[in-house]
């Protein structure tokens, strides 16, 4: 299966590459489902940041971003018109493949989500890759910007519900091995046990405050070539990870972050001298 490598390295020394489908069609990406599809797939971790084995994270180009947790869920806290990055890392000694949304958008095709079908970026063992935006050829991306719900991408395309939260589906690679050789049996550890959708009982109206989406932004280079990857299970990702975001004001109203002090309805102080009489009088 043909795919695409990037010709630049990462921070870590570690290649990265883009996946894509056997037809030549660069159909790659991650995936976010709803809610309802990710209850589906119920033997693979749900929702959180991390696995243990992988993990999601948004960051600036100065590093990583304001990152609260709350029920469950890890939050990001962003500022309308800055760009930012989505970092994938990979803790183990194989390659895996790992396809992003953000917004429910694939960041590659920027059709909605589906890691079934959708192909994404390959992360070298003990590597890392970022994602910068939404892909415009094999040269360059959108870049990712923090935008009012209105001039996000996906609200563009149609589907503005699915603001706020970046998924990425992860693949394990299928390993040629000799007829004779043990297949070694991987079972989740505690790290990946599945987590519930942070938020499930905020308040729909408070959780809609203040929210964020992301932008199709001005070009950036990022260039990729293509490489081959068969996945071990092509339908069933090793780990699903979520990181949701917000603006500030979103957070408050979430309940991720706490109102600030101005915010909160004081009582007067007490006046040490509200009368200043001369002699105390009897009560």
């Amino acid at each position: 299966m043909n795919t695409l490598m990037r010709r630049t390295t990462t921070p870590t020394s570690k290649r990265a590459v883009l996946a894509a489908i056997a037809c030549l069609t660069l159909s790659s990406a991650c995936d976010v489902h709803t809610r309802d599809a990710f209850a589906m797939q119920r033997d693979v971790p749900q929702w959180a940041a991390s696995s243990g084995s992988f993990a999601v994270t948004l960051e600036s180009d100065s590093g990583s971003l304001p990152t609260h947790t709350h029920l469950g869920g890890v939050f990001v806290e962003g500022r309308r018109g800055d760009t930012y990055g989505v970092r994938v890392t990979n803790s183990t000694p194989e390659r895996v493949e790992v396809v992003v949304t953000v917004d429910g958008r694939d960041v590659v095709s920027g059709a909605p989500g589906d890691f079934e079908a959708q192909r994404g970026y390959v992360v070298e063992p003990w590597g890392s890759v970022r994602v910068d935006g939404f892909r415009r050829s094999l040269d360059e991306v959108a870049q990712f910007r923090f935008a009012s719900p209105e001039d996000s991408y996906s609200s563009r395309r149609g589907t503005p519900e699915n603001l706020g939260v970046v998924g990425v589906a992860v693949f394990r690679e299928r390993l040629r091995r000799a007829p004779s050789d043990p297949v070694p049996l991987a079972a989740p550890g505690p790290a990946e046990a599945r987590a519930e959708a942070p938020g499930a009982d905020m308040d729909e109206g408070a959780s809609r405050r203040g929210r964020l989406g992301t932008q199709y932004g001005e070009g950036r280079a990022a260039p990729v070539t293509e490489t081959r990857f068969e996945r071990a299970e092509p339908q069933r990702p090793d780990a699903l990870l979520a990181v949701y975001y917000d603006s500030r004001e979103g957070l408050v109203a979430r309940g991720v972050l706490p109102p600030p002090v101005s915010a909160l309805p004081l009582e007067p102080e007490p006046e040490p001298f509200p009368i200043n009489g001369r002699f105390a009088p009897p009560p």
